[in-house]
């Protein structure tokens, strides 16, 4: 579930049809027309410390954009920025080589340590909140000024979560062990997908490798066997650079787990 109101002033900004955001299927349309229209100026893409479905989509929109605007035959009339509130632009180090390098090459600007947190459409200037070594909030502030906004919005588990703290923890993700994929206090719950309170990130990857989990786990539960198999945090991204090109990012909590030769 996308919290967009975490963004002050974001959900009036995102009537202006140059801010925009491909998370939620209205705007997805309006940021493949916006990036079209567009005539030049800053373009600022932007990735929130906070959960979020699929972070790799917020890095994915602005290289299409970079593809959208050379294909435009206007891309040396825009200055393209990508802000994270991360100290890197990918969790796992071999994939953010190859992400820092791609991002050089087509001279997009590399923001680190910056996390949205309020718009001002009047102004068109995004202010980010600084973060620290340890990705806490400073008391810092940074005003950006932009022609085109994409926001990746902080996201959620769903109200229906929100509303029942007895089987959630405290950011009302189901409470979960994260191998076996069982509720922490109700045996008879088994979780699976972006609704987990689980460290891996919220892809369909890892929902398909979960689903792997909970066929043998479930069924033994019924039977009343000790659950054997576990979940390895398994997940995946396609992170797409070009038209034709994309980085497959496929890892654990412990690194690169790569499944193609």
């Amino acid at each position: 579930m996308l919290v967009s109101i975490r963004i002050e002033n974001l959900p009036q900004a995102l009537v202006d049809p140059n801010v925009c955001s491909i998370y939620r299927a209205d705007l997805a349309q309006k940021t493949y027309e916006g990036l079209h229209a567009f005539s030049g100026g800053t373009a600022i893409f932007t990735l929130p410390n906070a959960p979020i479905k699929c972070s790799g989509a917020a890095q994915k929109i602005c290289y299409l954009a970079d593809e959208i605007f050379r294909k435009r035959g206007i891309r040396e009339q825009v200055c393209i920025t990508f802000n994270t509130f991360s100290s890197d632009i990918f969790d796992v180090p071999k994939y953010a080589k190859a992400l820092n390098e791609i991002v050089k090459k087509k001279s997009i600007e590399l923001k680190l340590f910056r996390n949205l947190k309020a718009v001002d459409i009047s102004k068109r200037e995004a202010t980010f909140e600084l973060m620290g070594a340890d990705i806490k909030p400073t008391e810092e502030l940074e005003i950006q000024k932009f022609d085109f906004l994409h926001v990746a919005p902080p996201c959620s588990a769903p109200q229906v979560l929100r509303n029942s703290p007895e089987i959630t923890n405290a950011k009302s993700f189901l409470d979960i062990n994260s191998k076996s994929l069982q509720h922490t206090k109700f045996a008879n719950i088994f979780g699976i997908g972006d609704c987990i309170a689980s460290p891996n990130k919220k892809t369909a990857a890892a929902l398909f490798s979960q689903m792997r989990t909970l066929s043998k786990n479930i069924p033994r539960f019924l039977e009343k066997k000790p659950l054997l198999e576990t979940y390895s945090g398994y997940s995946s991204c396609p992170v797409i650079v070009s038209f034709r090109h994309v980085v497959l990012a496929e890892f654990t909590l412990e690194g690169p787990h790569e499944t193609l030769p």
